[in-house]
């Protein structure tokens, strides 16, 4: 038999997930959708992993949040995209136009 305090602790922790998943921050979706994107395109290109770090001027984790959508400085995915050599506008609508 659970104890009143073990009760209301199991219901407070299952609620709080759930209202933590459905208030996700302004523009998740959209920083997700970035992410996937330069991830595959990143995959797709001849640039290697500790070439892209070093000219972009990022460390490892950071590209990580970037791939991974998590907030990261807007001036850490335009480096990464300058980097690849994409425009950084065309990222988010998945068309690869590299920059000439």
């Amino acid at each position: 038999m659970l104890r009143s305090y073990q009760a209301r602790s199991c219901f407070f922790t299952k609620n709080s997930k759930k209202m933590h998943e459905e208030t996700k921050e302004p523009g998740t979706a959209l920083m997700e959708q970035i992410g996937k994107t330069i991830k595959e395109f990143r995959s797709k290109s001849s640039v290697k992993y500790l070439e892209l770090l070093q000219k972009a001027n990022i460390t490892g984790p950071t590209l990580y949040k970037i791939e991974d959508g998590k907030s990261v400085h807007l001036q850490n995915i335009a480096a990464v995209c300058e980097a690849l050599g994409i425009d950084i506008m065309l990222v988010p609508t998945k068309k690869f136009k590299t920059k000439d």
